[in-house]
């Protein structure tokens, strides 16, 4: 039996040997992007510089895995405004992202699930806001400590 031809790529190349030599890896890799270059050269020819850009930059994405989400575009504010009116009312998170769940389907989350983890990191961001800033204050009071102006001890006199 004759051995299996193997096909060649758009680059005139075969696929890569698994003991390929160093040399053999760096001529195939020159080729390639040769050919990529030209293809390019080519593409701009054609379509003109930025359409081949956005061409190439699509080419160039990877492929997503399954249909995207639709969930709500404002999800983040949505949570955090059903959070603050649900801890007025004494309510758990695990029990808010159940019964958001119920209400909402999959606007907000795939799951009780998925919501609760988005709620908790969004508590968490919050909070580092907080600290940030908390930090930044004191790092501004310790660099321009408030001291009395004329201004101020005018001000205070009235």
């Amino acid at each position: 039996m004759p051995p299996a031809r193997q096909m060649l790529d758009c680059f005139g190349l075969r696929p890569p040997l698994i003991a390929e030599s160093e040399d053999g890896t760096r001529s195939r890799v020159a080729l390639v992007k040769k050919g990529v270059a030209d293809a390019f050269a080519a593409a701009v020819t054609h379509l003109g510089d930025e359409q081949a850009r956005e061409l190439f930059t699509s080419v160039a994405r990877r492929l997503k895995r399954g249909k995207g989400k639709s969930l709500a575009s404002d999800r983040d504010a949505q949570l955090l405004a059903a959070l603050e009116a649900a801890q007025r009312i004494g309510e758990t998170i695990p029990a808010l992202a159940r019964r958001l769940h119920v209400e909402r389907k999959l606007e907000l989350g795939n799951s009780p699930q998925a919501i609760d983890t988005q709620i908790r990191k969004l508590l968490k961001e919050r909070s580092a806001r907080k600290r940030t800033a908390e930090l930044a204050a004191q790092r501004w009071h310790q660099m321009f400590p408030t001291s009395p102006t004329i201004v101020s001890r005018a001000l205070d006199k009235k």
